[in-house]
């Protein structure tokens, strides 16, 4: 009775094996081995279905025509086929071809600009990609960049945001040579899509932001988070102690609160008034924000949270604000100096 217990087991475990090995060799691409660079953004791409094989090819080094890599980053985006409602300009591109309701619509947005032909099936080239990535994703694209390649002139109608997409890791910047003019390959634009995910869901998470006073992006992490806890834990301590309700901890405000420790960190300052952004509430405003009443506190060089509550609570306008009745959210700011080696710590405080 074991024994045919056991073989019954055995014939399940080789049933669920047959259903699950169809699912892994899907992934497993001819022409894109394990060794692959790109194995894992390819296997991404097709279980996003942005992209697609061909009877178990990916075709990587195959150049991407223009038609396939938009209608592929309109998906990500999530733009998608829908009724015709007019005849572009376009004289080699019908309402009948593929993606054309696309084009319509990146046409609209004023991603893509309507001239008397499009070149649907030429191959894509890598300043085309980086141009159309950029305003499709409303990535920021300036001409202040540290970013720089040999073979991108100054002269280059793409020059702005080829180096905009590498100081933001989209593009490759440890590269000396970006090769404006080559194609995009298959393998190579899921590489590039799979940068682009990264970056919009650090956005999401507030760990990156766009800085329109000094025209770049900002990335943003606290020096510890479970430092960033404990600042707020004992702040709501000594809230509780004068029956006040606790603060809520804000990403956002957060965010800013790390962009005013950096500030104070690059530029070798203490005061509340930053030299580049103003005051606090002029900060929020600047990377918008919404606030009723806003407050801040700033210390330096105490090496842990209990030191440096310890010492808020022991100076009355410190201690002001963080025992106002009215503020409901707080944000935690910590850097460290490596070279000073001292700790800057701001807290937001703001009314919602």
């Amino acid at each position: 009775m074991e024994e045919v217990v056991l073989m019954k087991r055995i014939m399940v475990v080789m049933f669920l094996c047959c259903l699950v090995s169809p699912h892994v060799a899907q992934a497993a691409y001819k022409d894109v081995p394990h060794t692959h660079w790109g194995k894992e953004t390819v296997d991404w791409v097709i279980e996003e279905g942005y992209m697609t094989s061909y009877d178990g090819y990916f075709s990587p080094n195959k150049p991407i025509a223009r038609i396939d890599a938009i209608v592929a980053l309109a998906k990500m985006a999530g733009i998608h086929e829908q009724p015709v409602t007019r005849k572009l300009a376009f004289t080699d591109l019908q309402p009948t071809d593929k993606g054309y309701s696309i084009i319509e619509q990146l046409v609209t947005r004023e991603v893509l600009v309507e001239q008397q032909t499009f070149q649907p099936y030429e191959p894509i080239t890598r300043a085309q990609l980086s141009k159309l990535l950029a305003m499709l994703f409303t990535i920021q694209t300036d001409y202040k960049n540290t970013s720089h390649f040999t073979d991108v002139p100054n002269t280059l109608w793409a020059k702005s945001y080829i180096e905009s997409l590498a100081d933001i890791g989209i593009i490759d910047r440890t590269q000396h040579s970006f090769y404006p003019h080559r194609p995009v390959t298959k393998v190579q634009l899921a590489a590039f899509m799979h940068r682009i995910q990264s970056f919009e869901q650090k956005m999401l998470e507030h760990d990156v932001i766009y800085d329109y006073l000094q025209k770049k992006y900002i990335f943003t992490f606290n020096y510890s988070d479970s430092w960033v806890k404990r600042v707020i834990d004992l702040v709501n301590i000594e809230r509780s102690k004068e029956n006040l309700l606790p603060l809520v901890l804000d990403e956002q405000l957060s965010q800013i609160a790390i962009i005013k420790a950096m500030d104070m960190k690059d530029n070798r300052y203490f005061e509340h008034k930053s030299p580049t952004y103003g005051y606090a509430w002029d900060m929020a405003s600047l990377f918008n924000y919404q606030f009723q009443r806003f407050g801040e506190n700033i210390a330096i060089r105490f090496q842990s949270p209990e030191d440096v509550v310890y010492a808020w609570m022991n100076s009355e306008k410190h201690r002001a604000n963080i025992l106002k009745a009215h503020f409901t959210h707080i944000g935690i700011g910590i850097q460290y100096d490596e070279v000073e080696k001292q700790m800057y710590w701001v807290q937001f405080f703001a009314t919602k």
